[in-house]
């Protein structure tokens, strides 16, 4: 009797240490430490862990148009999580041959945030706004525009379309990031210039060396004390804004992908998350409750980038 008792406690302790235990998911973000994503990343692990008292594990796999980011997740033999990109999900699939992986081989799950873009140009410049960008900017001595990411050349070459620039019209020159876009609009180098939102605009537009003439967010946006009005309102010219996203692998079960989703959209809701993209400059998705946003996001595009025929390299 005394040792059936013994072995119906040790029954329970197994069964009681199975119930309780924890879920641990590797998390895998396209960009290096330090960046805003991953920064991004780390607050949502905390916030889960918190809520769930489940673990995502933050594993950076920057470099190489975030390719090698959408691999290592699709080659794990467990349920695992990635931040994807505009990049991942749009620019890559039109625009590299050979792709090693496809947009459908995930599980999408939402959206986590939008990196507005904004037109600017220095203080004192001839552009007062977005109206002189497109009659003055081709008719000036030196017509360049600046920008750094693919995300920014699309907005350009859709202002351009749009108005029947002649190809060439308008030169445009690449940046390494930002905050050189930014620096090349004060000392003169370029006057006008189309960048993702980070705090160096904040910045010099507070300190009044910058001027905003438009932002590719359709709701507009506020900088600081200044409001930025949406490019489509002004001039009727399509815009996008690069993001991040959520997507699992399809090595989780119906019910575990389920619980996942679930949880990552109540953090996505999060007050102190939310608070946390708008000190990183960023915006949220409006998810809604359901990944259909997030494709159909995708898709459309997809469907215009294809439509430029650019080369992004």
């Amino acid at each position: 009797m005394k040792s059936t008792k013994i072995l119906a406690g040790i029954f329970l302790s197994i069964i009681s240490a199975v119930s309780v235990a924890k879920e641990s998911y590797p998390f895998i973000i396209p960009n290096p430490p330090g960046s805003t994503s991953d920064a991004i990343a780390r607050s949502m692990a905390n916030i889960y862990s918190r809520k769930t008292g489940n673990t995502l594990v933050v594993q950076n796999a920057p470099g190489g148009n975030h390719i090698p980011a959408a691999v290592k997740l699709l080659n794990l033999n467990s349920p695992g999580i990635i931040m994807t990109t505009t990049v991942m999900m749009v620019f890559n699939p039109v625009n590299q041959k050979n792709l090693p992986y496809n947009p459908n081989d995930f599980d999408h799950v939402g959206g986590i945030s939008f990196n507005p873009v904004v037109w600017l140009t220095r203080t004192g410049s001839q552009y007062s706004n977005m109206a002189d960008v497109v009659n003055v900017l081709p008719n000036s001595k030196r017509p360049l525009v600046a920008f750094a990411t693919n995300v920014e050349l699309v907005n350009l070459v859709l202002l351009a379309n749009k108005n029947n620039w002649p190809e060439n019209l308008v030169q445009s020159v690449r940046y390494k990031g930002t905050p050189e876009v930014v620096q090349a609009i004060m000392t003169g180098e370029i006057d006008v210039g189309v960048v993702s939102n980070a705090p160096i605009v904040s910045s010099q537009l507070g300190a009044g060396r910058i001027k905003l003439l438009g932002t590719t967010v359709p709701s507009g946006l506020t900088i600081g004390n200044v409001s930025v009005p949406s490019v489509q309102s002004l001039i009727a010219v399509e815009q996008y804004t690069g993001g991040t996203f959520l997507a699992l692998n399809k090595q989780f079960s119906p019910s575990a992908a389920t619980k996942l989703k679930n949880d990552l959209y109540e953090i996505l809701q999060d007050p102190e998350f939310v608070q946390e993209l708008q000190k990183l400059h960023q915006i949220p998705f409006d998810n809604k409750g359901t990944n259909k946003t997030v494709i159909e996001f995708f898709e459309q595009y997809r469907n215009t980038v294809s439509k430029l025929n650019l080369n992004l390299q």
